[in-house]
């Protein structure tokens, strides 16, 4: 998951916005706010989804249930900061070249190798 938020979604994103469109700056901005949005989404099916998934818990899996929803949110929401530094990051090197840009994907594909 972390290599497909940190390295994969940035590039998808890229990918539908232009050189003009990154370069305006209210549409920027409200793309930055459907971005979020999409995470509160997200956020707000954690425990939804938890419960879904079930099935016989342990008392120590049950006991830590809020932690995990805590540390899930966490994990959705630095992801979510990631995404778009990167997605603001990436225009610009794009931009700067195909060397520049290809040297940029590789530094964010060995950032996300080494969070796993």
């Amino acid at each position: 998951m972390n290599a497909h938020i940190n390295a994969d979604l940035p590039q998808a994103l890229l990918a539908v916005i232009s050189e003009a469109d990154s370069a305006d700056v209210a549409l920027m901005e409200s793309r930055r706010r459907d971005h979020e949005r999409i995470d509160e989404i997200l956020l707000s099916r954690v425990g939804s989804e938890d419960d879904e998934l079930g099935g016989r818990r342990s008392v120590l899996d049950r006991v830590l249930v809020p932690l995990n929803r805590a540390a899930t949110g966490r994990f959705l929401r630095e992801g979510q900061r990631k995404v778009w530094h990167n997605t603001r990051e990436l225009p610009a090197a794009r931009l700067a070249g195909p060397q520049v840009y290809a040297a940029r994907l590789a530094e964010l594909e060995s950032l996300a190798a080494a969070r796993v």
